[in-house]
């Protein structure tokens, strides 16, 4: 892990899409993942979205360092698979949520609340456009519409009581509320 205050060469951001590319292609001569998956996959890890900053600039990066590997996808559609270099970083034969902090350490990423300092020297990922991005990101978050309110009362009410115990959430995952229409829909945030 990189030391507080010294620059890494990666993001915490950086280290959940490796370790979601990791999880979901299973290795260099695994099945390619497309962005839907590392969006689900990095989803499922954090409790968190990846933004279309930190995956135009984070994939870059990876690549450049030999992590990753962006292939011709399916109708167009980028496809991303992790390096040898990226299994050999670590080798468990399991895969756990633990996995991504191990993956950050082994990364040299910065602790977290420290500061990061993004490289973005090489450039954004060029086969993905914003438009793309956003409708992958709509799909991954359809779920949440289909939460009853009661359930996101009980979402939040579980998280105030984390504040309350621990002075923040246990999780940084917080929803992302929508309005949506009829009498069961939820209210906006």
């Amino acid at each position: 892990m990189a030391e507080p205050g010294r620059p890494s060469a990666y993001t915490r951001s950086d280290a959940l899409l490796l370790a979601a590319l990791m999880i979901g292609g299973g290795g260099p001569d695994g099945r390619p993942v497309t962005l839907s998956g590392l969006l689900s996959t990095v989803d499922a890890l954090n409790h968190s979205i990846p933004t279309f900053d930190e995956v135009s600039f984070g994939i870059p990066r990876l690549v450049a360092g030999g992590f990753a590997a962006v292939l011709p996808g399916e109708a167009g559609d980028l496809a991303l698979r992790p390096s040898t270099a990226a299994n050999e970083l670590l080798q468990f034969s399991r895969r756990s949520r633990d996995f991504a902090s191990d993956v950050a350490v082994a990364l040299g990423t910065l602790p977290y609340p420290e500061p990061e300092a993004e490289d973005r020297s090489p450039g954004r990922l060029a086969d993905l456009d914003r438009a793309a991005f956003d409708r992958e990101l709509q799909v991954n978050q359809s779920w949440q519409q289909k939460v009853s309110p009661r359930g996101w009362a009980l979402v939040e009410s579980t998280l105030a009581e984390q504040v309350a115990a621990h002075g923040e959430p246990v999780s940084n995952w917080k929803p992302r509320r929508k309005r949506s229409s009829g009498a069961q829909g939820r209210e906006a945030q």
